[in-house]
């Protein structure tokens, strides 16, 4: 069977979240970025299904780099108004944010993997 509108989503880079950050469990979160984007629910039983789900992991990918890059901004930001007292928090911030990409990260890794394997077996 030939799907011809099917489409392929781009893979990111997982090393491409590996900046300097951090938030909730060490009580910190980027207060100018907004929401962190929630990872879309992938529907993958058919051709239609599956390029909406293309879409909408497109549409996450972009408001996922834009979050990062303002999270990564922001940290950058507090860090250097952070005095020397400041390291252990300092610390803490970035090991925040390594926890919020990890999730970032993750979410596109499974949602990649899905979408190719959705995708050629629906080429079939």
């Amino acid at each position: 069977m030939s799907l011809p509108l099917l489409r392929t989503a781009a893979l990111l880079a997982a090393g491409s979240w590996l900046a300097t950050a951090t938030a909730q469990a060490a009580g910190w979160s980027p207060s100018k970025c907004g929401s962190e984007p929630d990872a879309p629910t992938l529907h993958l039983g058919t051709v239609e299904q599956y390029n909406a789900s293309v879409d909408a992991f497109n549409a996450y990918a972009k408001a996922a780099r834009t979050y990062n890059d303002c999270l990564v901004r922001e940290v950058s930001a507090e860090q250097a108004a952070n005095n020397a007292e400041a390291v252990k928090q300092n610390q803490a911030i970035s090991a925040s944010a390594r926890t919020i990409q990890g999730r970032i990260t993750a979410n596109f890794t499974r949602d990649s993997a899905a979408l190719k394997a959705a995708g050629a077996k629906l080429k079939k």
